[in-house]
């Protein structure tokens, strides 16, 4: 029986790993951990307005009549040096006239000092387009976390002010955040 080499499955091999993804990319992230939270689970920004579930968890305008703005707020809770890659919504948009609206803000205040609160608009994204059940991707642009100064959160717009809302047309199910933690060397081999 001859004896065959290994060269042409090393060889692949090493192909293989060169043409790797970077495991800091987006694309392949390295060491990634989520976050989810339920639609129900938003925090109205005007309590006055009423908002019912779903059957899924998922969070709507429970009054049409109602034309006062309708805010759900995602408060994202990170630890400090993680990297916060992307934020994924999604939910149910069976409305011809309206979209959700996201906006994803970093609220930082200075360290140690008094002053005016710095409010970053970071990524937005929406629904048009969609029809039935959607998924919606607000980038970051990979935004570190800075827990001590900085505060994070995810706005859902169902609805403008001065506009009825659509009712159960238009759905928030899940607000998902996608991060990557730093520690790479102990996370990946120490752990068992």
């Amino acid at each position: 029986m001859p004896i065959t080499s290994n060269r042409v499955p090393l060889s692949l091999l090493a192909l293989l790993l060169a043409a790797g993804a970077d495991p800091a990319s987006a694309d392949a992230p390295a060491n990634p951990e989520y976050a989810s939270h339920f639609g129900i689970l938003g925090r109205p920004t005007n309590s006055a307005v009423v908002y019912r579930r779903d059957g899924y968890a998922g969070a709507y305008c429970g009054d049409p009549a109602d034309t006062s703005a309708k805010r759900l707020i995602y408060p994202i809770d990170a630890p400090g040096g993680f990297t916060i890659d992307h934020i994924r919504v999604s939910g149910v948009d069976q409305s011809a006239t309206h979209d959700l609206n996201l906006k994803f803000f970093k609220v930082c205040q200075p360290f140690l000092a008094a002053g005016t609160p710095d409010i970053q608009l970071i990524g937005s994204g929406h629904s048009a387009g969609t029809d039935g059940t959607f998924s919606v991707l607000v980038g970051t642009s990979s935004q570190p976390v800075m827990p001590e100064t900085c505060a994070y959160y995810v706005q859902a717009e169902l609805s403008a002010a001065d506009t009825a809302c659509v009712g159960p047309d238009l759905v928030v199910r899940e607000v998902r955040v996608h991060m990557r933690d730093p520690d790479l060397i102990f996370k990946d081999s120490f752990e068992s």
